[in-house]
């Protein structure tokens, strides 16, 4: 079976899309391609910041943290969040049993 969306969100900006191979997708409003890129090979989880922008990407386990379309940190987690959302410049994490508050140094 091939790839299939895991993840979806809308912006002023465009929308942004994660694969279940590890890939993540800008569209632009007109649905050209703006950015591809590959993270890893599981399924992605990622959050916006206010503006639109990609914040942060999780994928196989690493938390990768962005400002425009730049990479700007790598974390490795240790288990694996339930939900991604920007508090502000923080970016809280959703567990099973916890809630988690990082920034984008970790």
């Amino acid at each position: 079976m091939g790839s299939i969306t895991s993840f979806i969100a809308a912006s002023d900006s465009g929308v942004l899309a994660g694969t279940s191979q590890g890939g993540h997708y800008w569209f632009d409003s007109t649905g050209r391609t703006c950015e591809a890129r590959a993270l890893a090979e599981g399924a992605v989880q990622a959050t916006l910041h206010p503006d639109g922008s990609l914040a942060a990407a999780l994928c196989d386990g690493t938390l990768s943290f962005f400002r425009g379309s730049e990479g700007i940190n790598v974390t490795e987690l240790s288990e694996h969040p339930r939900g991604l959302k920007m508090l502000g410049e923080g970016l809280m994490l959703r567990g099973s049993k916890n809630l988690d508050v990082m920034n984008a140094q970790g």
